[in-house]
């Protein structure tokens, strides 16, 4: 795509209103080059500004590197690829070196603090490898979205590599259980959206909405489809953005056909309880399913698993709701927010609130934190939160952790070269020095090596998140102390002694 199509992009959008969502899609975005991204972005912020324009791209990551990790970083772009478990199963589905290549990328946006979004697509041979295609995710740390192969406009040879029904659902059921025994250490953005969509009885991801104009592709020329899986076929583009009227599109031929398919859905799925939530599936399995035509079925010819899908989902989530251990809380600490969402595995990723690994994630910060405030080096500070279960075991979760940006330069801490902090376990929770520095006049200037002010309301604010942590990842104080680690003691008054 040139920059002269960017340019009528967002001549097209500039009269539209709300969020825009901007997403680098299709072959592989960054044979475009550092150039063209370190140009188009900010064009398109300052050409749309008033859209809250948010950037993503979907790579393979094999043509990533510094400079556009940079880039990335700095314009908040989020990054996708694609990989559907260990080598030897990612390399078996596409090509041997695929693996290799992208483990490459995804470590080097990591070193640059980007964390890296995974579709893993099965197919009947790697349905039978789920758990070990899910160990392989939970291990390094990567967050994903389950995929299933299905037949394809472009490429006959993608019926040999499709799930069935059946075994899509199987795949779903199967994938939920080892989830849910694992919230607190992976994501799966399936689950979530599919569980969060039964109890708001919308769907949320394009496979479940009428996405027709929610989820518009421009091709490198700039002609307009439906969304990114139609690009490359002429006969489902819906104008060009070069006529720089949205509107246009509207009497498109393909415009028409979709919105007919979506009135059809009405009375195709009239009797089903989930038609709200699942809208009739994806409109290009439709088409690739039916010989490119909506006449035969306008349905998603996985339509039986999704909806014995939801029903599961809708089953398991009214156990948890009716269990005793929710329905204590909700008797005893009504909330509005959350109603009868309260307490159960499911039921955490279907109320609001943070999702089970971020609270976690959050929390193995703060243990981190405490661990390295002893001095210990990195290394030896992961074997020991490894040895109570506060890291599970896996590269990608020290990397996550103890190697994060957000920990690694800690030891720099200006709170290190004060006399009363450097010996404080909670100093990197607590920055007191840093916060008595800034409060001090600013005609007189003192060394920092003097005591700061009374710290003990920080401390005793940084004790209880230490001590939340402990209890969210289920640690006693008294296993945290045999590992080795620091145990804070309660707020005490400061003393100016070395």
């Amino acid at each position: 795509m040139s920059i002269d199509v960017v340019k009528d992009i967002i001549d097209w959008q500039r009269d539209r209103p709300g969020r825009l969502e901007v997403s680098f899609h299709g072959g592989e975005p960054l044979t475009a080059g550092v150039d063209f991204f370190q140009e188009a972005i900010p064009l398109l912020e300052k050409g749309l500004s008033h859209r809250d324009v948010k950037f993503s791209i979907q790579s393979n990551l094999w043509l990533l590197t510094e400079e556009l990790c940079h880039t990335f970083r700095d314009h908040h772009v989020s990054i996708g690829t694609s990989l559907d478990g260990p080598e030897n199963i990612t390399d078996a589905q596409r090509g041997i070196g695929y693996f290799r290549r992208t483990m490459k990328g995804i470590e080097m946006a990591r070193r640059n603090g980007l964390d890296v979004g995974c579709i893993c697509t099965f197919t009947p041979r790697s349905l039978p490898l789920l758990d070990e295609v899910f160990r392989f995710f939970m291990e390094q740390g990567l967050s994903y979205t389950i995929h299933a192969c299905m037949p394809s406009l472009q490429y006959s040879s993608a019926e040999s590599w499709s799930l069935s029904a059946d075994e899509h659902y199987q795949l779903l059921t199967r994938a939920l259980d080892l989830y849910l025994k694992n919230l607190d250490s992976i994501v799966i953005g399936t689950f979530d959206s599919m569980c969060r969509s039964v109890s708001t009885r919308q769907g949320s991801i394009c496979t479940f909405t009428d996405c027709l104009g929610h989820h518009l592709a421009v091709g490198p020329g700039g002609g307009i489809f439906p969304c990114q899986r139609f690009v490359g076929l002429a006969e489902y583009s819906m104008g060009n953005v070069r006529t720089h009227i949205y509107d246009a599109i509207h009497s498109s031929p393909v415009w028409r056909s979709f919105q007919g398919r979506q009135e059809r859905m009405k009375d195709e799925c009239g009797d089903c309880p989930y038609i709200e939530i699942c809208h009739g599936g994806c409109p290009y399995n439709a088409l690739a399913s039916n010989g490119g035509t909506f006449e035969r079925s306008s349905k998603d010819p996985h339509c039986s698993a999704y909806r014995r899908m939801f029903q599961h989902i809708s089953e398991r989530a009214l156990e948890e709701v009716f269990s005793s251990e929710n329905m204590e809380e909700v008797i005893t600490r009504p909330d509005h927010r959350n109603d009868l969402l309260r307490r159960g595995k499911l039921i955490s990723i279907m109320r609001d609130g943070p999702h089970p690994y971020y609270a976690a994630r959050h929390a193995r910060l703060i243990l981190a934190s405490v661990a390295l405030a002893s001095g210990d080096p990195p290394h030896i500070a992961t074997e020991k939160l490894r040895r109570i279960g506060v890291l599970p075991q896996g590269r990608g979760s020290e990397e996550a952790v103890i190697e994060s940006d957000r920990l690694k330069d800690l030891g720099k801490h200006t709170v290190n070269t004060n006399r009363q902090c450097r010996k404080c376990e909670l100093r990197f929770l607590c920055g007191g020095a840093c916060r008595a520095w800034s409060q001090r006049s600013t005609d007189v200037l003192e060394d920092l090596d003097q005591p700061p002010g009374d710290c003990t309301t920080l401390h005793h604010r940084a004790r209880s998140l230490f001590l939340s942590a402990l209890e969210r990842l289920n640690v006693t104080e008294h296993e945290w102390g045999s590992a080795g680690l620091p145990v804070p003691k309660p707020s005490r008054p400061p003393s100016s002694e070395s």
